[in-house]
């Protein structure tokens, strides 16, 4: 829920990879946008690259634009129905 929220208000989320599935990972490369590591080590070295490389308000508002664009409740049925009938794969969009 907190990386849903987290996306809805522009903020970039850190999350320790479990080898979760994260939503419309065929149409969002989520790597480009999120902090996704496997342990708080490699969390916060990402963290401090992404500051330093001055990426922070691009990653925010990319972060924004996908909840807004694909997980917002208004546009997240849509978004589903969309890849069932494109059989789960379709070409990515260009998320920036």
């Amino acid at each position: 829920m907190r990386f849903y929220q987290a996306l809805s208000v522009g903020r970039i989320p850190v999350l320790i990879d479990t080898k979760m599935t994260l939503p419309f990972e065929n149409l969002i490369r989520w790597q480009d946008f999120i902090v996704f590591e496997k342990d708080e080590g490699q969390c916060l070295a990402k963290v401090q690259q992404i500051h330093a490389a001055g990426q922070i308000l691009a990653r925010q508002e990319s972060c924004y634009r996908i909840f807004h664009d694909y997980l917002s409740p208004r546009v997240f049925l849509d978004q589903l129905l969309r890849q069932l009938q494109n059989g789960g794969a379709a070409a990515p969009r260009n998320v920036q």
